[in-house]
């Protein structure tokens, strides 16, 4: 066997091995797109006069690739681990259900910020949980529309 061989074979392999999580992943990246594209639609009615929606959405695009290429990052380090110590279809459910976990909180969080106006990292350390379900509530925010787009996404990432 040639080295070309042994190197078209292991490639093959690697290949055949992250399809799975080269799809996961990708549909993940489109719900979280989603999300994103939910959230600038339901903040670009409060935006002051003269702010721009374009330079709102490529600052958001920034932070979102800036935090969700890392959290990629150590989720791939977490599947390669998981792959090595049972099996990859083992290591695939527990991916998809840490990345059908964070497109919720995203969800609900986009959603709290829609509502609030506050972003939830701010909120989160100086009130209490009821506090924050009672700001919520109060302002009409959880619908049953964000609830199910909520079980939507659990539903497709797993």
């Amino acid at each position: 066997m040639s080295l070309r061989t042994s190197i078209s074979a292991l490639s093959t392999k690697l290949l055949y091995r992250s399809h799975p999580f080269v799809m996961v992943n990708v549909l993940a990246l489109f719900v979280l797109l989603a999300v994103r594209g939910y959230e600038l639609t339901q903040v670009a009615a409060a935006l002051p006069s003269g702010t721009s929606l374009f330079t709102v959405a490529l600052q958001a695009v920034r932070a979102d690739l800036l935090t969700w290429s890392s959290l990629f990052f150590l989720l791939s380090a977490l599947f390669l681990l998981l792959s090595s110590l049972f099996s990859d279809r083992i290591a695939l459910r527990v991916h998809s259900v840490i990345l059908a976990l964070l497109g919720a909180a995203s969800l609900g969080m986009s959603q709290y910020f829609s509502v609030t106006l506050v972003p939830l990292g701010a909120d989160l350390f100086g009130y209490s949980w009821d506090d924050i379900v009672e700001t919520v509530t109060a302002s009409g925010g959880l619908d049953v529309a964000a609830v199910a787009a909520i079980a939507l996404i659990i539903a497709v990432m797993l």
